[in-house]
């Protein structure tokens, strides 16, 4: 029996499995949407393989909240397993969807799970650096493809890395900021192109493919006090810092940029011991 909000369609043919989820962060709205949209257009179709469309986090997008109880997408990293020996009924909401979800990406061959952002963004894919990652994300004509350079934590237990480990191929899918009006549509179309290019379906949707900019993360700013702020308060993804800009202010000491650096993932919770963001370059 599959877990609630995952719906399954197998094709004629056999090919791969993909995974397509969204809503993994309950007030990022976009990906239910498009899941929805989706699972109403493939009984239609006459597709390769096998997809599962997933709404990650239901409790917490009928809340239109983040999450529950912990976020659900830390939860897929290298001690998964250790969620697996805490007692049934002391598993909080997440991590007990995380335990459901994970034999399904464990399977895939290929992920898309779709976000948006806290702060304000242009649409971006994150995943590894490598020929067939990099493929897969350029294909969906995003302004930037993030990778990690570093192995922080928070940037290997995310469910792209689950799929990264059982041997598929997994990416993200930043659409923009959550707090936008989103052309949902135009995200539905980016999905489309990723299915074609898996050769799940000819959606008859063609991309530009013109060549964007890669970006490495290569360093973390943690807050090392609760007076930690920004000294432009509306920072955004991807604003560009030249060496030695003072970016924030902590403790009242100047936290200033070491070379130049493209800023990902600004956080909005800026307290003692959170991270406040990442430093990318272009590679």
């Amino acid at each position: 029996m599959l877990p609630d909000f995952v719906r399954h369609f197998k094709g004629k043919k056999p090919g791969p499995t993909v995974v397509v989820m969204g809503t993994i962060h309950g007030n990022e709205r976009v990906g239910a949407f498009v899941v929805d949209m989706l699972a109403e257009e493939m009984p239609d179709l006459n597709f390769t393989g096998e997809i599962y469309l997933i709404i990650g986090n239901p409790k917490a997008y009928a809340h239109n909240v983040r999450y529950m109880d912990s976020d659900l997408n830390r939860l897929f990293g290298p001690d998964y397993d250790e969620l697996k020996k805490i007692p049934v009924d002391e598993r909080n909401y997440e991590q007990s969807r995380a335990l459901e979800l994970g034999p399904i990406l464990e399977s895939a061959d290929f992920l898309l799970d779709l976000h948006s952002t806290i702060r304000p963004s242009v649409p971006f894919c994150y995943c590894e650096y490598n020929e067939l990652h990099l493929d897969l994300a350029f294909c969906m004509e995003p302004k930037y493809v993030v990778s990690p350079e570093i192995r922080l934590p928070d940037l290997i237990s995310s469910t792209d890395n689950m799929v990264d480990r059982h041997g598929g191929i997994g990416i993200t899918f930043e659409s923009g900021w959550h707090q936008d009006d989103h052309a949902d549509h135009k995200v539905l179309e980016k999905v489309k192109i990723f299915l074609q290019k898996v050769g799940m379906y000819d959606f008859a949707v063609r991309p530009i493919c013109e060549g964007q900019p890669h970006l490495a993360i290569y360093e973390q700013v943690i807050c090392e006090t609760d007076d930690f702020h920004f000294d432009n308060p509306d920072v955004s993804n991807f604003d560009f810092l030249k060496e030695g800009f003072v970016l924030a202010y902590d403790g009242g000491e100047e936290v200033r940029v070491k070379k130049d650096s493209y800023l990902v993932f600004p956080k909005t919770a800026l307290n003692k011991g959170n991270i406040a963001c990442y430093l990318a370059y272009q590679k």
